[in-house]
């Protein structure tokens, strides 16, 4: 799982995609809203519960996976970015969220950057650059980017309205959101993803 120096990893992936320019990433306009939402979204047995889109992407090792059916664990921690900041501010988040998946075998760490469809030159500029600077296997298996030929649908189906803030999700094995949260790191909203994955473990 990822340490701290995965992290500052993942503050470089950041500036890498900052450089890599305004073009690369749909832009808000707004700085993003350091407040957090707090939404629980269902339980297990809730024929209404939510589901984690079904979208293709691919992994640093160019890995392609189809998720949720690709996601590995019984519970899966799944931090969501729209926009350059929100990947550097979301490394604030690893060290307790590898924390939370080195604690219990049954929880799994990814990233995912969920981007609007961009041409195939660009593409390749951030996959290119970012296998260029990131050589950690755990950061290169975790980090999934997305380019999505639909980004609306994607946030209508997991009920996202505002992309300026990191979204975190926690999802079980079939994509079901247990529990959905927005803002960067805060301990409030820590200590209730905490209580969270308690109630779902034990």
């Amino acid at each position: 799982m990822m340490n701290r120096k995965n992290s500052r990893i993942i503050i470089i992936i950041g500036a890498l995609i900052l450089i890599m320019g305004a073009m690369v990433f749909l832009l808000q306009g707004n700085a993003p809203d350091a407040s957090s939402l707090v939404e629980q979204a269902c339980t297990q047995d809730d024929a209404d519960c939510r589901i984690f889109p079904i979208v293709t992407g691919a992994n640093l090792n160019d890995v392609a996976l189809t998720l949720p059916e690709d996601f590995a664990g019984e519970f899966n921690l799944v931090v969501v970015t729209f926009e350059q900041d929100q990947q550097v501010a979301a490394a604030d988040w690893y060290p307790f969220l590898n924390d939370l998946a080195q604690a219990d075998d049954r929880l799994n760490l990814y990233n995912i950057a969920a981007l609007p469809d961009l041409n195939p030159m660009i593409r390749s500029m951030i996959t290119g650059g970012l296998n260029a600077t990131v050589t950690d296997e755990i950061v290169r298996n975790v980090l999934i980017l997305l380019f999505l030929e639909d980004q609306q649908a994607f946030l209508d189906a997991l009920e996202i309205s505002d992309t300026s803030q990191i979204i975190l999700l926690l999802l079980d094995a079939d994509g079901h959101v247990l529990w959905q949260g927005a803002g960067e790191y805060s301990d409030e909203l820590a200590a209730d993803l905490q209580t969270q994955i308690d109630q779902f473990l034990d």
